[in-house]
């Protein structure tokens, strides 16, 4: 995983984020926002995943 600040603005931070092949996504995303102290984000991506789970919170249930 690579990453580069790109705009810091007001407190509002823009990271570019760069995954190899084979890197689990969600552990390198908890690392990056460990390391950067991210409270809350905002998240776009392209690419490709080899394999991925899709989950959603249920406002209703209160549940993913």
């Amino acid at each position: 995983m690579r990453s580069a600040l790109l705009n810091d603005n007001a407190g509002q931070r823009t990271f570019a984020v760069v995954l190899q092949t084979g890197d689990e996504a969600m552990a390198c995303l908890q690392t990056f926002i460990e390391k950067e102290r991210v409270s809350a984000a905002q998240i776009t991506g392209i690419g490709a995943l080899s394999e991925a789970r899709l989950n959603y919170f249920d406002w209703d249930e209160k549940q993913y």
